[in-house]
Formats: C-alpha cells, sequence, structure tokens
C-alpha cells in the first residue's frame, strides 16, 4: 500500500514537473487563420491554438493559451534558432527544418489544391484536364506559386490584362477569389483547402454570401505536415511528453472535433 502511494506521489510530481517545464517556455506565434490568430485585445484563438489548450490541460502546465505571443514570422523564426526555450507554431515540416528544429508532430496536413464549386461534374481531375480549366489565385500566394511551380500555370507578364488560360487569374485577395468563384467567374481557385472553408464560413456570418457555399478538392497541389517547432535544447523528455499529449488527443478524436469547430 504504501509502495502504490509512492508511485502516485512521484506520478503527480513527475507531471507538475512536466507542466512546469512547459509554461516556462516563451510560446510564439503568427497570424495564421485557421490555425492561430489573434484579434485586437483577444486571446489567440484557431485550430491549432485550442489543440495546445487541450494539451496544457493534459499536462497540468501552469499558464494557458493567453501566453502566447503572436509576432511576425520572420523575427519568431529567428528567435526559435537563436534563443533557447521557445516553441513556435504553427509549421510545415519540411527537412531542413527538422535539422533546425525540434518538430512534434504531425497536428494536421495542410493542403493546397485546386478547388471548385461541389456542384462541379468532378470529383477528381488529372493534371492536363486542371491545366484547361480557368483557375484563379491570389496574387503572389502560395498557391498561384504553386499552380506555376507545378507546371499547371505559367507566370504573368507584368501588367498584363488578359485573360489566357495559361495565367491563373489574380485576385488581392481570398474573399475576392471565393466571390469569382460563386459568382462563375473562375471554374477553380488555387488555395489551401482548410483556409477556404475557414473563409467561407466567416463571410457567411459576415452576411457577405447569402447562399451556402460548398467546395471540394479535385487536385492536389501539395501537403505539408503542420507542427509544433522547439529550440533544439528543449529538454527531450518534455517533447517526449508533448508528443505523446498530442498522440491522445488525436486518438480520442479531439483533434478532429476541434478542426470541425473551425470549418464546418
Amino acid at each position: 500500500m504504501i509502495y502504490k502511494f509512492v508511485l502516485i506521489i512521484f506520478a503527480l510530481t513527475s507531471t507538475q514537473a512536466f507542466g512546469a517545464k512547459l509554461s516556462a517556455l516563451r510560446w510564439m506565434s503568427e497570424q495564421y487563420p485557421p490555425y492561430n490568430w489573434q484579434d485586437p485585445g483577444k486571446e489567440g484563438q484557431g485550430i491549432i491554438i485550442d489543440i495546445l489548450s487541450e494539451i496544457i490541460k493534459d499536462m497540468k502546465g501552469n499558464m494557458s493559451v493567453g501566453d502566447v505571443e503572436f509576432l511576425p514570422w520572420a523575427r519568431s523564426y529567428s528567435m526559435l534558432q537563436n534563443k533557447k526555450n521557445t516553441a513556435l507554431f504553427t509549421m510545415a515540416w519540411t527537412e531542413e527544418r527538422n535539422k533546425l528544429f525540434t518538430l512534434v508532430g504531425p497536428i494536421l496536413p495542410n493542403i493546397y489544391s485546386v478547388i471548385v464549386l461541389e456542384e462541379e461534374n468532378f470529383s477528381t481531375a488529372d493534371k492536363k484536364t486542371v491545366t484547361k480549366l480557368k483557375i484563379g489565385a491570389v496574387r503572389e500566394d502560395i498557391g498561384d506559386q504553386l499552380l506555376i511551380s507545378s507546371g499547371i500555370k505559367t507566370k504573368r507578364p507584368a501588367n498584363y490584362s488578359g485573360t489566357d488560360l495559361k495565367y491563373a487569374e489574380p485576385s488581392n485577395g481570398i474573399e475576392q477569389l471565393i466571390m469569382k468563384l460563386v459568382n462563375k467567374r473562375i471554374q477553380a481557385i488555387s488555395y489551401s483547402m482548410d483556409g477556404a472553408l475557414w473563409v467561407i464560413k466567416k463571410m457567411k456570418s459576415e452576411g457577405k454570401l447569402n447562399k451556402t457555399v460548398r467546395i471540394k478538392p479535385i487536385y492536389n497541389l501539395s501537403e505539408k505536415d503542420l507542427t509544433y517547432a522547439f529550440h533544439k535544447d528543449v529538454d527531450p523528455s518534455l517533447i517526449k511528453k508533448f508528443q505523446a499529449s498530442l498522440n491522445k488527443l488525436k486518438k480520442s478524436g479531439k483533434v478532429e472535433m476541434i478542426r470541425k469547430k473551425y470549418l464546418e
């Protein structure tokens, strides 16, 4: 009985120690909805923020998502490289970044696709078919760049204002792009599926869309796993515990529930 009691005390103390280490980190993020963003005067919110909140609870961390600092990406990325006890999210997994940092994940995949309205007669499409579509993209966004790097579209000449299908139809922002799709001015868009779903839901709530809009991906351009990134010197035992908490959340279905809360 005494032995069992000692084991319980040890387990509690160990959990509290992990929680203290978690709270000692400087947590950083950026404006990247629907995964993480912060409205003026409010705590951060988003899919990855809510998942972090659940991990903090599981690890008995003496902190909250209100402690997360929202900084420009370049600044926080540099700090993660050069300052110990730092953590940054959301970071897409790459081989180069995996060498620079300790990446915990995957949390979710971030998939950039060619996206059409659900009513269109497509389930999936091959590259040859997609190339013939009138596709819109946010000017100089990664969705625009992926169309070019994949060979689906050609880089537009400066000041070009024509309608040649070999070029993507440019927009100045994602809301403008969504409206072009809804109004059938273009046949498809190149964007993150999660990002597009979130923007459509937001536009509907703000009265910018007066009907239900459903979309579907027909051709994937890029898929990157999203992660939490830690400075290389962060205690490996803390990393292991953090990964275990994330795995437990995923297995329970909680991660997908959080994702659906923001996108459906």
